[in-house]
C-alpha cells in the first residue's frame, strides 16, 4: 500500500513515545535466583522453576547463583551488585528504566538475641537450626544506592524483616515477602509461597497480557490462594512515582500497522509548536513520557485526517486546473483513483459520529468504539487512494519531459501526500545527468558499510559504467522515500582501488544508535542463536508482508534489486526490549541494482550460497537486464526462509551422489513450498511462495515497464501475504 511518508522527525517523536510507555516494558529486566548450595532439599529445584518460570512468560534474562557455606556473604554481595550494576548502566545507556528481581529461596533467622546485639533484621539461613547464615540486610542497603527498580520475593522464615526506610529516588524497591516478622513459611511444595505466586502471576498475565507487585500480593492474600502463612507487600523504596511495580514481557510490540486496533480507551489531542527538531523531540518526549500513567498504553502523533485532507486537495486542483501531469493520466486511471476516492468519502456518509444528547456512558462508549473504527478503516483507503495516485502519476511521467516533471516535483498538493518524492526518485533513474563522484560520509554518526568488490582486470570503460551506477545508486538511496521502501539512507560512497572494491556507507537511524548499533542479517539469525530467540509465526508473516511490499514499491519506481537474499536483510536489535526488532526489516545489498530492463554490467560469479536465491534464468554468465520476475524468484526463496525458519541452502541440500543442478535446485523450493509451506505458515503464506517460485505472475501482454506484472504481483503475492497476516 502507499503511503504519505512520515516526517523524519515526527517519525522520531512516535518511536521515542513509544518507548517511554512503562506499561509496554522496561528497557532492561533480569530476574536473579539465590539459593544455599548445600541447603535442604527442594529450594535449589524450586527457584530454578522459578527462574525458567520467568523467563518463559516475561523473557527477562535470567540468572541462578548457589550460595556458597564459606565466605557466603561476600560472594552473594558481589554478585548482587554486578547484577545491580549491569541494570543501571542499561537504564543510564538506554534512558529508560530497568527492573532487578532477586528471588531468595531458604531459610530465614530470626535474628533476635538481644544479648548478642541483633535487631531482627533480614538474615538469611541454610538449615532451619545449626548451620552458616549470612546479613542479607547489609547487602539490601547497598542496593539503595542504585537508580533502578527492584523486586524482592523472599520466600523464606521472618521474610518481612527486610523491611526499612525508604529514600527518594525514581528507582523503586518493594519486597513481596511469605511471611510476617514473627511466622514461618513452609518447605518447598505444592503450598510454597513460591508455587503460589507463580500461579496467580501465570493467571493475571494470562488474563491481562501483564501483572503487578501489588496486583500479586492481593490476590496472594485472597484464601483461595492457599497460603499458610501471610504474605507481606514491603514498600521499601518508593521512589518519585506510582509505588508499585508492573510486569510485562521485554518483547512486547506496540502495532503500528493500518489494520491494526488500538486496545482500551482513546484520547485525542492537539499539540502545536513553532518548530520541530531534534531539540524539540527531546523536550517533548520528556514531557510527554515522564511519569506516565501506568493506565496509557500508548501514545502517537495521527495524521490520518491530514492525509485525506491532502488527497482532496489534490483531486481539487486536479479538475479545476489541469496541468500537464493530470492531463498525461489516463482516463482509466482517472476512473481507478476517482473509485478509490469514492471510497474514502462512503466512509464519512456510513459513520455519523455525532453523540446527539445523550450523554450515558454506554452512548459515549458507541461513539468512541465508531470514532476507532472509522479511523482505522480511514487509514486503509487512504492508503488504497494513494496508491491508485502514486501509480498512475508515476506512468504518466514516463512520457513526459524531464522540465515537467520537475514542475510536478515543486508541486505543494503532490508533496503533501509524498507524490513529489517518488517521482523525485524516477527522475533519478531515468536521469541522463552525470552524478557526482565519491561522497566522503556526511553527518552521520553511526553508520553500515556495504561493500561491492569488482574485479582488478576490468577496462577503463567498464570501470567508468560501473562508477556511474554505483554513484546513481547512492543518489537513489541518499534521496527522500516513503517508509515501505525499507532502505536505510545512503549518506556517501568511495572507490577502494587498492582493496577492488567500491564501499557504500549507510546511515543508522537515530532510534538504533543508543548506545552503539547492532543488528543482524536474517541469514545469521536463521542460525537461531540462543540468545536472540526465534520470531513468533505472527512476526514472520508481517516481515514476508513488509518486504514484499518494499520490493512492490522500489519495482513501481523502476527499479529492481538483484541482490534479495537472507543474506540482505537487516534486522536492528532494540537495546531497550534486549530484542531484535522484526517488525523493522531493511533491505540491503542492493547489487549494484540498475533500471528495470537495463543491460546487466556484473560479472558473473558462479556462487552456489547465492545460486539458491538467483532465478534460473539469471544463472551462468547470462548478459540480459535483471528483470521484475528475477527479483519475484528471490523474494519467493526468502518469503520460504522466513516460513519454514530454515536455509534455503538446507533445503537444497543434495543427497549423496547428486547433482546440484539448476532445476533439480528450483524443484526442491517449489516442493517445499507446496507441500511443507502451508502446514508451518497457512494455506495463503503457501500461494503466495508457490506464485513466486513458478510461472503464475507471468502476463501474456505487458507495457515496457511491465505494469501488468506488477498488478499481479500485488495481487497474486502482496494481498496473499495480507490475508495470512490478519489471520494471525
Amino acid at each position: 500500500m502507499a503511503e504519505r511518508p512520515e516526517d523524519p522527525l515526527k517519525g522520531e517523536l512516535n518511536e521515542r513515545l513509544k518507548s517511554s510507555i512503562r506499561s509496554e516494558t522496561y528497557g532492561f529486566a533480569k530476574a536473579l535466583t539465590l539459593y544455599w548450595a548445600e541447603g535442604e532439599v527442594g529450594f535449589r529445584e524450586e527457584a530454578q522453576e522459578f527462574g525458567r518460570f520467568v523467563r518463559d512468560i516475561f523473557e527477562y534474562e535470567v540468572e541462578e547463583f548457589e550460595i556458597p557455606t564459606l565466605m557466603s556473604a561476600q560472594s552473594l554481595k558481589g554478585v548482587v551488585l554486578n547484577s545491580a550494576i549491569e541494570a543501571g548502566k542499561h537504564a543510564i545507556s538506554s534512558k529508560t528504566q530497568s527492573l532487578l528481581i532477586i528471588h531468595y529461596g531458604g531459610h530465614g533467622d530470626k535474628d533476635d538475641d538481644k544479648h548478642a546485639g541483633q535487631e531482627r533484621r533480614s538474615v538469611w539461613a541454610a538449615f532451619a537450626a545449626g548451620g552458616p547464615t549470612l546479613e542479607w540486610y547489609k547487602i539490601q542497603e547497598d542496593l539503595m544506592d542504585f537508580d533502578i527498580d527492584i523486586l524482592l520475593v523472599l520466600d523464606c522464615c521472618f521474610a518481612s524483616q527486610a523491611g526499612r526506610a525508604s529514600d527518594r529516588r525514581t528507582g523503586r524497591i518493594l519486597a513481596l515477602a511469605a511471611a510476617a516478622k514473627n511466622e514461618k513459611t513452609p518447605l518447598p511444595g505444592d503450598d510454597s509461597y513460591t508455587r503460589g505466586i507463580m500461579r496467580e502471576m501465570r493467571s493475571l498475565v494470562l488474563a491481562n497480557g501483564h501483572t503487578s507487585a501489588l496486583e500479586l500480593h492481593q490476590r496472594l492474600l485472597s484464601r483461595k490462594a492457599g497460603l499458610q502463612a501471610t504474605p507481606q507487600y514491603i514498600p521499601i523504596r518508593l521512589g518519585n512515582r506510582d509505588n508499585d511495580i508492573r510486569l510485562m514481557s521485554t518483547t512486547v510490540t506496540i502495532s503500528t500497522s493500518a489494520d491494526a486496533k488500538d486496545s482500551g480507551s482513546l484520547l485525542r489531542f492537539v499539540l502545536r509548536t513553532d518548530k520541530l527538531d531534534h531539540g524539540t523531540v527531546q523536550s517533548l518526549m520528556t514531557w510527554l513520557g515522564s511519569d506516565v500513567p501506568a493506565e496509557v498504553t500508548g501514545m502517537e502523533i495521527e495524521e490520518v485526517l491530514i492525509t485525506t485532507k491532502g488527497i482532496h486537495n489534490f483531486l481539487k486542483r486536479a479538475r479545476l486546473e489541469e496541468t500537464p501531469l493530470s492531463t498525461a493520466i489516463n482516463d482509466s486511471d482517472w476512473r481507478e483513483i476517482m473509485l478509490a476516492w469514492d471510497r474514502v468519502l462512503d466512509l464519512f456518509h456510513q459513520y455519523n459520529l455525532s453523540s446527539g444528547n445523550d450523554e450515558s456512558k454506554e452512548r459515549r462508549a458507541l461513539v468512541q468504539n465508531r470514532i476507532e473504527s472509522f479511523l482505522s478503516q480511514l487509514r486503509s483507503r487512504n492508503d488504497e487512494c494513494l496508491e491508485a495516485v502514486e501509480n498512475s502519476t508515476l506512468a504518466a511521467s514516463n512520457d513526459l519531459e524531464d522540465s515537467i516533471v520537475d514542475q510536478a516535483i515543486e508541486d505543494p498538493t503532490l508533496q503533501n501526500i509524498g507524490v513529489a518524492d517518488q517521482l523525485r526518485l524516477r527522475r533519478i533513474i531515468r536521469s541522463e545527468d552525470t552524478w557526482p563522484g565519491q561522497e566522503r560520509l556526511s553527518g552521520a554518526s553511526a553508520v553500515v558499510a556495504e561493500y561491492k568488490p569488482y574485479s582488478p582486470s576490468r577496462d577503463q570503460s567498464d570501470m567508468e559504467a560501473l562508477t556511474a551506477r554505483v554513484s546513481q545508486l547512492s543518489a537513489l538511496l541518499k534521496a527522500n522515500k516513503k517508509d515501505a521502501f525499507r532502505a536505510l539512507r545512503c549518506c556517501g560512497w568511495e572507490d577502494e582501488p587498492a582493496n577492488s572494491r567500491f564501499v557504500l556507507y549507510f546511515e543508522v537511524p537515530l532510534r538504533f544508535q543508543d548506545p552503539e548499533p547492532e543488528y543482524y542479517s536474517l541469514s545469521y539469525l536463521l542460525k537461531s542463536p540462543k540468545n536472540l530467540g526465534r520470531p513468533s509465526l505472527n512476526a514472520r508473516l508481517k516481515v514476508a508482508h513488509t518486504l514484499a511490499k518494499a520490493v512492490h514499491s522500489w519495482h513501481n519506481i523502476g527499479w529492481v534489486h538483484e541482490g534479495i537474499s537472507s543474506p540482505h536483510i537487516l534486522f536492528f536489535v532494540s537495546h531497550q526490549r534486549r530484542a531484535v526488532l522484526y517488525d523493522e526489516p531493511f533491505l540491503q545489498g542492493f547489487d549494484l541494482a540498475r533500471p528495470n530492463l537495463a543491460p546487466s554490467i556484473g560479472r558473473h560469479v558462479d556462487d552456489i550460497a547465492f545460486n539458491v536465491y538467483r532465478h534460473p534464468a539469471r544463472q551462468g554468465p547470462s548478459r540480459e537486464g535483471h528483470r521484475k520476475i528475477h527479483d519475484y524468484y528471490s523474494l519467493g526463496v526468502v518469503l520460504l526462509e522466513l516460513g519454514l525458519w530454515q536455509n534455503a541452502n538446507a533445503i537444497v541440500m543434495p543427497k549423496r551422489g547428486e547433482m546440484l543442478e539448476v532445476s533439480i535446485m528450483q524443484q526442491k523450493l517449489q516442493v517445499a513450498a507446496r507441500d511443507r509451506l502451508p502446514h508451518y505458515a497457512g494455506e495463503s503464506y503457501g500461494r503466495a511462495v508457490t506464485a513466486c517460485l513458478s510461472g503464475q505472475l507471468a502476463v501474456e501482454k505487458d507495457d515496457r515497464i511491465e505494469s501488468e506484472l506488477g498488478k499481479a504481483f500485488k495481487k497474486l503475492v502482496i494481498d496473499e501475504l495480507a490475508q495470512g497476516v490478519r489471520v494471525s
